[in-house]
C-alpha cells in the first residue's frame, strides 16, 4: 500500500460519521479526483453520463445507474474529465461501520 496518497476523512459536521457529496464534472470546469486511498469504503452512484475510475490501476467504466463500491485501503482515482458526468459519493467512516459490526477489512 502507498501511504503518501492518504486522504483524510471529512464530513458535513465534525461529529457526523458519514461524508456525502454530489460531483458534477464538466469538461474544462472541475478538477478530477487524484490518486488516493483511505480506510473507509466509498460508494459512488453515477447519476448522469459515464466516467472511468481507476481502482488499483485497473480501469472501470461506469455509466448512469451504475453503483461502484471501493473497498477500504484500495488506491483509486478519476484521472480524466468527462464531457459531462454527475455522481454521488458516500463514505461512511470506519468507526460508523465498526459500531454496526460491518468489518471493512472483510
Amino acid at each position: 500500500m502507498i501511504y503518501n496518497n492518504y486522504e483524510n476523512f471529512t464530513s458535513i459536521a465534525p461529529t457526523f460519521p458519514i461524508s456525502y457529496h454530489t460531483e458534477s464534472m464538466v469538461m474544462d470546469r472541475n478538477a478530477c479526483t487524484p490518486l488516493h486511498w483511505h480506510e473507509h469504503i466509498e460508494i459512488l452512484l453515477v447519476k448522469e453520463g459515464s466516467m472511468t475510475i481507476y481502482i488499483n490501476n485497473v480501469p472501470l467504466t461506469a455509466q448512469k445507474g451504475d453503483l461502484i463500491i471501493i473497498n477500504s485501503g484500495l488506491l483509486h482515482e478519476i484521472p480524466q474529465r468527462a464531457p459531462h458526468v454527475v455522481y454521488q459519493c458516500l463514505i461512511p467512516h470506519k468507526s460508523f461501520c465498526d459500531r454496526f459490526f460491518l468489518p471493512l477489512e472483510d
